[in-house]
């Protein structure tokens, strides 16, 4: 799939709880790493749409790329996602169910 604003956004709704999912769009996203500062506005934005449970799917989504892109020693990523965490943790965090909550703070406590 090319890359389009509309393919991201259909990624990041397709996107589920498991570890499969999660590991294909970040595969794809990071594929297309060259619009990184977009994917991550497109991302925060959905989360912002999203109700508590995408929310956290979203929070794991960023989790994967950050990692593995810093793995692949590549820093578009964490450039692009790290001054959009607090917030986007801020707005995963509130309002979610306290099982939701403590699997957010894991995340961004590892």
């Amino acid at each position: 799939m090319a890359y389009t604003e509309d393919s991201v956004r259909a990624k990041l709704s397709a996107l589920n709880e498991t570890q499969e999912s999660i590991v294909t769009v970040a595969q794809w996203v990071m594929f297309h790493r060259r619009h990184s500062g977009t994917t991550a506005q497109i991302w925060l934005q959905r989360l912002k749409d999203s109700g508590a449970a995408k929310r956290l799917n979203l929070i794991y989504l960023a989790n994967e790329v950050v990692q593995q892109s810093k793995a692949r020693k590549k820093d578009d990523f964490s450039t692009a996602f790290s001054p959009l965490m607090a917030d986007a943790t801020a707005i995963a965090y509130k309002g979610a169910t306290h099982e939701v909550q403590q699997k957010i703070r894991r995340v961004i406590e590892t």
